[in-house]
């Protein structure tokens, strides 16, 4: 997990390759909170309802990152005051929904940063059914349990289980190739190397 701290979503995501990875842009900070990093506790919820998620609360363990798959449910809020709150007092340090979230206000006030596709007042049934524990699909990504889950300014990235010391060694790389660039910038090179090469290299017709 330590790897991962530090590392912008943005470099993660050049090391796990072209948008592998990486949960849809529409899936938002519900308010300007910290970028945090954690393993995925993950909960599908019925329709409208939050009864998995507060079940999930019993399985949690601090640190964790509540990932919650509603299929795209968007008429009620599945994040709001009162579950941020359960949230913080189990040590999780923060959700991620494609649903949406309400009561801003107190979510910020619980500290938990919550990402979610938007905001509606809805207020969601607790009946189920709902599923704990198993892999669910949020933002065009795959999420398994224990994923390492990365937010901040730029979005989310999912780094999944079986690839963190692949990615690990391929972050190290990617932040190399990262001061290369930097350092080119710095010396106020306006065309990269590389594109010069490419506009050298390929057919490259000029309109007039």
């Amino acid at each position: 997990m330590d790897g991962f701290r530090g590392a912008g979503t943005a470099l993660i995501a050049d090391a796990l390759g072209h948008g592998f990875g990486v949960v849809d842009h529409d899936i938002r900070p519900v308010w300007d909170g910290p970028g945090f990093v954690g393993p995925a506790l993950t909960v599908e919820t019925a329709p409208h309802d939050i009864l998995a998620v507060h079940a999930a609360l019993k399985f949690s363990k601090p640190g964790d990152v509540m990932v919650i798959a509603t299929r795209g449910s968007t008429q009620a809020a599945v994040l709001g005051g009162i579950t941020t709150a359960l949230l913080r007092n189990a040590g999780i340090v923060g959700a991620v929904t494609d649903g949406v979230a309400r009561d801003v206000a107190q979510v910020e006030a619980s500290g938990v940063p919550v990402y979610a596709r938007g905001l509606s007042p809805g207020i969601p049934f607790k009946n189920g059914p709902g599923r704990i524990g198993l892999a669910v699909s949020l933002g065009h990504v795959a999420v398994e349990p224990g994923d390492i889950v990365v937010a901040d300014r730029d979005g989310i990235v999912v780094v999944p289980l079986v690839h963190v010391h692949h990615t690990l060694k391929a972050l190290a790389d990617a932040r190399s190739i990262e001061s290369d660039l930097e350092a080119v910038a710095s010396a106020g090179t306006i065309v990269p190397t590389y594109a010069e090469d490419a506009l050298s290299a390929l057919a490259v017709n000029y309109v007039r």
